[in-house]
């Protein structure tokens, strides 16, 4: 049985240490395969230029020149030895290759030392001499069940290198059948749903060599009800068994609404299909099918006692695709280490190009998130009693884990890449961020947040949009924090659209800087990174509440995201730059807007003394009821379940 296919680099992909390293190397100094260990941190050699591809319609190969190395010991082609062997029935690992000429293979295996350097053991190997039309087979060695597994090529005649796979030895009839609907919720990204569905239909539905042929659906909640399902399903999702891409109309409810409906739709065909689980999946996202065959293949061996747990994909930079921003995050409330959003991210800003980052990134950590941009989870009928919150985006898959508290397993390949969250921050997404968050901490005690910590968290950032000019942010986290105080009664009486409608009216509206009326130029922009400031002046600034309490003069040009109250001391007009659109919107100092907002956070504060117990025991009681398929039919006006 095929594990895990080797990954070539995409033509033009400047980012190929993901997928491999290329060495000049000279074999008198470091024999290949010998059983030893080699800190790589002090071991790397000149690295070569981009070896030669040969590409076609059908295929991609490497050429091979004595005197280098070709080493895969990198985030997509190492073999993540230890996770296989802890949550899965894996017994034994072979590599198998497809090679021309007489080839040096050594098989390695990498683990992270204490001090943070990278060992490699070299475990064995041979000099395969080949014609390139057969497949030469290494075992592993069985009684390794730790770190991540490897391997590099070093060439001793002219010769190519013509792909491969990790596989094992396995009756594949005892194997149970997975069958994934991988559920994707849109809204308006046309662009993004047809570039992925064209990949799935050239990969994998009318690719007769795919593993997850006749094995995956997809099921797509068009909540712009914008996409033209016809040629979607026409161009795409044809096969011989049927149509295996479902298009489905949906009331614009957000992620959690789109979500739901997926899963909703999915739960209907589960006989049909023989459905065992479900992908969440974002709709403006570039992917693989390599990680859908690898989550595949993991669910198919999965232990007993792992047959619930779930699976999450990293998420990388879709403009910094060898940087990782997230894989599995710990979801805690006012308890984890930022108070602002309550998650902790242990394996942020890995660089993926570097082989101690793609050992690190195997460390099992403590984790009981990860986001829903690739979730996927077992599809049972207690699914029908425990679908999302209706919170239409932001924090609806923390509170959702938070509840089911699956075991969640992160692996090196099962990623995606995805648009920076700084290019997609807006004033009406901290309404949903704030009031979600304290719904779901309202719901689950063990975050550890409660009445005190919501007010200092109120008090901290409406002061701190103050001090920036900011009142339309402060009226965004006022407004979340009063309709948090509304209950779940009025939350599931509401039409999503409507309110969505009326938040983004909070939203400063960005425009053309050339069409404000403010002089701007790009030098003048005011940044943390050309910034110091002197003891005395920040105790200058705190003590005239940074500036307030003196005369304001001039103008000063700062970031949208990332401002810094010094900027604007003393300022009376400030320009809100985004560098990314090059756009912007102008706040001015006003006593009379910042007395306003005072007198509305003294009123929120109140209403935290006299009402927080109640609201949150409401919470916790009435939740339940807003989870249920029979709920969700009825918000998103679905026929009821016959």
């Amino acid at each position: 049985m095929v594990l895990q296919s080797i990954q070539f680099s995409p033509i033009g992909n400047s980012h190929y240490e993901m997928y491999y390293r290329y060495y000049y190397i000279n074999a008198t100094e470091r024999p290949l395969a010998i059983s030893s260990v080699a800190d790589l941190s002090l071991a790397i050699n000149n690295v070569a230029d981009l070896p030669p591809i040969i590409s076609n319609a059908t295929e991609q190969r490497f050429l091979l020149h004595p005197g280098c190395e070709l080493n895969f010991n990198t985030y997509f082609n190492s073999f993540s030895n230890q996770k296989w062997r802890e949550y899965t029935t894996l017994a034994n690992v072979r590599l198998v290759l497809r090679l021309k000429g007489t080839v040096e293979v050594a098989l390695t295996k990498l683990m992270l030392n204490i001090d943070g350097r990278v060992d490699e053991y070299v475990l064995g190997g041979e000099v395969a001499t080949s014609d390139g039309e057969d497949e030469i087979s290494i075992e592993y060695p069985a009684y390794h069940n730790d770190g991540i597994f490897a391997f590099k090529l070093r060439p001793l005649t002219e010769g190519e290198f013509l792909g491969g796979y990790y596989a094992t030895n396995i009756d594949e009839n005892a194997i149970p059948e997975v069958n994934i609907a991988l559920c994707v919720c849109t809204y308006k990204r046309e662009g993004y749903i047809a570039r992925n569905m064209k990949m799935l239909r050239d990969n994998i539905f009318c690719n007769q060599n795919s593993m997850l042929r006749n094995h995956l659906y997809v099921y797509i909640a068009d909540n712009g009800q914008t996409l033209d399902a016809k040629a979607i399903t026409d161009k795409c999702g044809n096969w011989e068994g049927g149509t295996c891409i479902h298009v489905f109309p949906n009331l614009n409810s957000g992620g959690s609404g789109g979500f739901s409906r997926c899963i909703i739709e999915a739960l209907a065909d589960k006989e049909r299909h023989n459905l065992t689980h479900v992908i969440l999946m974002d709709d403006d996202v570039e992917f693989t099918h390599f990680t859908l065959e690898r989550t595949y293949r993991l669910l198919q061996l999965l232990k007993t006692e792992y047959e619930d747990a779930a699976v999450g994909g990293a998420m990388f930079r879709l403009h910094s695709p060898n940087w990782q921003h997230a894989a599995g995050e710990l979801c805690k409330g006012g308890l984890a280490q930022s108070i602002e959003n309550g998650m902790w991210n242990p394996k942020p800003n890995l660089d993926m190009n570097r082989v101690g980052d793609v050992v690190r990134h195997e460390l099992t950590e403590t984790i009981n998130y990860t986001a829903w941009w690739y979730f996927c989870v077992r599809l049972n009928d207690e699914l029908r009693a425990n679908l999302s919150m209706p919170f239409f985006f932001q924090w609806d898959d923390c509170e959702y884990q938070l509840r089911i508290q699956h075991t969640i397993i992160t692996m090196n390949g099962i990623c995606l890449r995805h648009e920076d969250f700084a290019k997609k921050a807006s004033m009406s997404k901290d309404y949903y961020i704030l009031r979600n968050k304290w719904i779901s901490c309202a719901i689950h005690p063990e975050t550890g947040y409660g009445k005190g910590q919501m007010k200092r968290q109120i008090i901290k950032f409406v002061a701190r949009n103050i001090m920036e000019y900011r009142y339309r942010s402060a009226d965004i986290w006022l407004r979340g924090a009063e309709d948090f105080f509304k209950g779940l009664k009025w939350l599931g009486a509401q039409n999503p659209q409507i309110l969505n409608t009326e938040i983004m009216r909070y939203a400063t509206q960005m425009s053309p800087v050339q069409q404000l009326p403010f002089d701007f130029a790009y030098n003048l922009l005011k940044t943390e990174r050309d910034y110091k400031e002197s003891k005395l002046k920040r105790l200058w600034r705190r003590v005239t509440l940074n500036g307030y309490l003196l005369p304001a003069k001039g103008e000063v040009t700062v970031p949208v995201i990332g401002i810094n109250k010094s900027f604007v001391f003393r300022k009376k007009r400030v320009l809100n730059y985004d560098l990314d659109s090059q756009k912007g919107f102008i706040t001015e100092k006003s006593y009379k807007e910042a007395w306003r907002v005072v007198m509305r956070l003294l009123r929120v504060l109140r209403t935290i003394d006299r009402d927080y117990e109640k609201t949150v025991n409401d919470y916790r009681a009435k939740h339940p009821q807003y989870v249920t398929e029979e709920f969700w039919r009825n918000y998103l006006g679905l026929d009821p379940k016959s």
